[in-house]
């Protein structure tokens, strides 16, 4: 990617900041209110953006900054719609929108606008499942069974049959969802393995008779952060760090802290439920939204034209979305990658300017 594409992305990533550090600006330099600091907490991030304009101008036109090409005025314009998204749910409560403006939505109206500015392919399905499911789940529970019942926020609910496997898809989506990215990764080990291990032996704490507090179960959840304590003090003494087995441990340990949750509620043998019993989605959305932005985020190898031989599928997805690149932004090594896909006789000796006019 080239020092311009990397600068817009930058100012883009900034601008998703902006909602949460006016808020703490707000707070600081304006005394007011709760229910009114959303009002300062506008202009604020209104004057965070104007001094990002001011800085991409001054760039330009100082011509450190080339203007912004097709796809990363996308990215630009996609920053600043999620601005406004960041900043209803940022002053949710301020604004007595909370029970509309959840992070389930937030989520799902980001990915939207993605997906409608810079690609018509959705992605991190994970997010998409979650967030839909998770909003569906959240509006039903508070708007029609919490507020259909004398409840309050002490009292449980006392579920019928089809309530109970309703609120049972919460655990089951979150360990389908986290088991089937946590065998993606591709980092089982003897570490690995062992904390898998661990997580096993810990649910058999679902089965009656089995006590949390009792010394096998102590002595599992002291072994747990031991074994990945040592497997990373491993990966650093070999030289051979895999940062995937970060996001991997995260799902890992919140797999745990659920079963132990869980366990403790009586979820298998008990038909209430809390007024606040729902609060794990938020931190089961918020780990797995951690986990594909480490992912996202980490540095990959240059693609080699032999690993795309055998790969049908990346093939067929590399035809499709040939069009929408930014070929200037590419390697050479993956412009060439792309003219075997291409079957463009004698790429291997051509420049990156001929490799490129010959895509488009």
């Amino acid at each position: 990617m080239k020092t311009s594409s990397k600068l817009y992305l930058f100012f883009t990533s900034l601008m998703f900041l902006f909602a949460p550090l006016s808020i703490g600006l707000a707070a600081i330099y304006f005394e007011i209110d709760n229910d009114e600091i959303h009002l300062p907490g506008l202009l604020v991030n209104v004057i965070l953006l104007l001094i990002l304009v001011g800085i991409i101008g001054a760039l330009i036109s100082q011509k450190k900054l080339l203007m912004p090409n097709l796809l990363e005025k996308k990215f630009l314009l996609f920053g600043l719609l999620s601005n406004v998204v960041m900043y209803f749910y940022v002053f949710q409560n301020s604004l007595v929108i909370e029970e509309f403006i959840t992070v389930y939505i937030t989520i799902v109206l980001i990915l939207l606008l993605y997906f409608v500015i810079i690609s018509k392919k959705p992605i991190i399905y994970e997010l998409w499942i979650l967030g839909i499911w998770f909003f569906i789940m959240d509006t039903i529970h508070y708007q029609l069974i919490y507020r259909t019942g004398s409840y309050n926020n002490y009292t449980v609910i006392d579920a019928n049959f089809l309530q109970h496997i309703f609120y049972l898809t919460i655990p089951l989506l979150a360990l389908g969802l986290f088991t089937y990215h946590m065998y993606k990764y591709k980092v089982v080990d003897v570490f690995t393995s062992i904390s898998i291990g661990i997580l096993v032996l810990v649910s058999l704490v679902f089965f009656e008779g089995i006590d949390m507090e009792s010394k096998f179960m102590l002595t599992l959840n002291l072994i747990l952060p031991f074994v990945i304590l040592a497997d990373f003090i491993t990966m650093l003494i070999y030289k051979r760090f895999n940062t995937l087995k970060i996001p991997f441990y995260l799902r890992l340990y919140t797999l745990l802290v659920l079963i132990i949750y869980y366990a403790e509620e009586g979820l298998f043998h008990s038909t209430t439920y809390s007024h606040e019993g729902l609060w794990e989605m938020v931190a089961i959305i918020y780990v797995a939204l951690i986990c594909n932005l480490i992912v996202l985020l980490l540095p990959r190898k240059e693609a080699s034209i032999e690993s795309f031989e055998d790969d049908s599928e990346l093939v067929k997805e590399i035809k499709e979305t040939l069009l929408s690149i930014d070929l200037d932004a590419l390697t050479i090594t993956t412009l060439k990658a792309l003219a075997k896909v291409k079957d463009i006789k004698g790429y291997t000796t051509l420049e990156k300017d001929e490799i490129i006019k010959l895509l488009k």
